[in-house]
């Protein structure tokens, strides 16, 4: 039986990166670099995700209370 391994999303690698960091700030700092290798393949899904979903992206992040902050952050991101 083969598998195939995919890509985890954009979402995914958030959500990820939230419960890492939650992880780390619990226990303690050996769990860092989990966390930055999660941050850095964030910032690659980014890069290469489609400009409309990003865009949807960054609506619904603004819309749910992020405001100009998620707007920010988003072209930070880039």
């Amino acid at each position: 039986m083969s598998t195939r391994r995919t890509k985890a999303t954009v979402s995914e690698l958030e959500a990820a990166t939230a419960q890492l960091a939650e992880i780390v700030v619990l226990y303690g700092a050996k769990y860092a670099p989990l966390m930055l290798a999660i941050e850095r393949e964030l910032e690659l899904a980014r890069n290469e995700e489609d400009p409309v979903a990003r865009a949807r992206r960054i609506l619904e992040a603004y819309r749910s209370g992020g405001g100009l902050k998620a707007m920010r952050d988003s072209q930070s991101a880039a």
